[in-house]
């Protein structure tokens, strides 16, 4: 059975465009559209690109598709506009199958870990007239226990203070990096009320009239009632600003883990798995980790939407009576040999040089102080890097944050890195008694004066975990550890801000060229800045 899921779409709202293929209950291939196009988010813009490059990993046609299921229900035109893009692009489509938007997240959580039973809970913006919602599942079913309707969303409430402090719609990780720094004395309870287990949205505060990604989310309502605290886009980060991101992400966990905790009650299952947008912040899924009520949490690779193309596809399987297998890697992308690499290092004209052991010279590279791009394997599906398209430093170095943030990647300064480390050394210097392998959970660090460069201004870390024997990435922390002692490396993003994570080799080599890094590792290939 070979099932395509996709994301993406014609419509206001859709984004994070990809494609899923599950073959016989396995993820063989998930692409987002945003890393072949290069256009970040892919806001209403269907996958098109991406169904081509997954069929090119999964060696298929598109004529031995079982069947392709999407994202959205409510959208009665739905099947029969993707049904007219797939043919205009193959010639071809197999049937279409409409999956409703929550069941699609609920879906890629549940089936991608390891859980026989868990409590499934979503949070986003909204999908098919829901913003939340509460699942059981247990084995090969997902049975719906609660929904909150549109528009009493925490998506909602979250990107309504983005742009209020002149961000960014999609820039809610800013806010939250920002609320760090910050106090949470500011009262939002007049317009996020999480007294009760379900919080409850001032909806006055919405604009009605917003048909664009690209408009307002609030409207004069908010500003009446928090006066003197909008920034416009360009203007400096005040106090107040940065207290107000405070407030907004204290008021958003407390919402969540209510919320949780009611979910927990209802299906009687301390398993906990996590999916929608609202599973991307990393803090408020830290501070669900102390909830007594919790046993266990997971949060997948691609908790928004991007993951609603393997949950359309899990969906479909099971109601094939196809047991699905759980992912332990988000490496499902494109792959590239050291021939094609070296094909495309001598099209641009440069030097490099083939190491014998590409593990031991980055090591080496890094404990000396290089910033180091690091490309090697499948490509990740979802929003971060975990040691297959990585920027690299080393943690030990208290200026290496700036570095990286003013030369590399051209951000905000208060924007922290994150650590990958080795499973079996990460209780020594995080206080986090699970694993983290999709960098989803933040925790308090124990070791700030070792390792201050991936140390956030408030003692937290936001932790990448990596089992001890699990290919190159772990040898390479072994190896760092070898030389200064500690098996701790930063690890960010390898691209810079505004633009998707790079795909390819020329991607890697352009951004090579174009930042400051100093050393780039690519396949087996070493190249060195002159």
């Amino acid at each position: 059975m070979k099932i395509l899921g996709l994301t993406g779409g014609f419509h206001f709202g859709s984004c994070d465009a990809s494609a899923s293929i599950v073959v016989d209950g396995i993820l063989i291939a998930s692409v987002e559209e945003e890393r072949i196009t290069r256009v970040k988010g892919s806001f209403s813009i269907p996958p098109a690109r991406c169904i081509k490059v997954a069929l090119e990993i999964a060696c298929l046609d598109i004529s031995d598709i079982d069947y392709v299921g999407i994202y959205v229900s409510e959208y009665d035109d739905a099947v029969r506009e993707m049904h007219q893009h797939i043919t205009s692009l193959f010639g071809y489509c197999p049937e279409i199958l409409k999956i409703n938007h929550h069941l699609c997240h609920a879906a890629s959580s549940f089936y991608a870990s390891e859980y026989e039973e868990a409590t499934i809970v979503t949070f986003d913006w909204s999908g098919d007239g829901i913003s939340s919602s509460i699942w059981k599942g247990s084995d090969n079913s997902l049975e719906l226990i609660e929904s909150i309707p549109r528009p009493n969303s925490l998506g909602i409430f979250y990107a309504a203070f983005t742009q209020l402090l002149g961000f960014e719609r999609g820039d809610e990780y800013k806010v939250m990096g920002l609320a760090s720094y910050g106090n949470p004395n500011i009262d939002l309870s007049n317009i996020l009320d999480t007294s009760e287990c379900i919080y409850k949205l001032n909806t006055n505060i919405i604009n009605k009239s917003n048909r664009s990604l690209y408009q307002l989310v609030y409207n004069s309502e908010l500003t009446r009632l928090l006066p003197n605290y909008q920034r416009f886009r360009y203007s400096p980060i005040e106090k107040k600003h940065i207290d107000l991101a405070s407030s907004v992400q204290a008021s958003y966990e407390n919402a969540v883990t209510n919320f949780v905790e009611y979910a927990i009650t209802k299906t009687g299952v301390a398993n906990l798995c996590i999916a929608g947008g609202g599973g991307l912040n990393c803090t408020a899924n830290g501070k669900l980790l102390k909830s007594s009520k919790i046993k266990n949490i997971f949060v997948p690779p691609f908790p928004n939407d991007t993951g609603c193309s393997y949950g359309a596809a899990c969906v479909i399987s099971i109601n094939n009576n196809i047991k699905i297998k759980s992912i332990s890697s988000a490496q499902f992308g494109p792959y590239f040999s050291d021939d094609q690499i070296k094909n495309d290092i001598d099209l641009l004209k440069c030097e490099a040089i083939y190491s014998q052991d590409i593990a031991v010279d980055v090591a080496n590279e890094i404990c000396k102080g290089s910033l180091v791009g690091w490309f090697q394997g499948g490509l990740e599906v979802g929003p971060r890097a975990l040691g297959g398209r990585s920027i690299l430093a080393d943690p030990t170095n208290p200026s290496v944050k700036e570095r990286i943030n003013k030369y590399v990647k051209f951000r905000e300064d208060f924007r922290p890195f994150a650590p990958s480390v080795l499973l079996s050394k990460c209780s020594i210097y995080f206080d986090l008694n699970q694993e983290s392998p999709f960098m989803n959970f933040i925790a308090n660090v124990k070791l700030k004066e070792i390792i201050p460069g991936v140390t956030h201004v408030d003692g937290t870390a936001r932790i990448h975990t990596v089992k001890d024997n699990s290919g190159l990435y772990s040898k390479l922390l072994k190896e760092i550890e070898s030389i200064n002692g500690h098996p701790v490396v930063l690890n960010t993003s390898f691209n810079y801000m505004g633009q998707p994570i790079v795909c390819n080799p020329k991607e890697a080599i352009y951004t090579f060229f174009g930042t400051g890094l100093d050393v780039l590792a690519i396949g087996n290939w070493i190249l060195r800045k002159k």
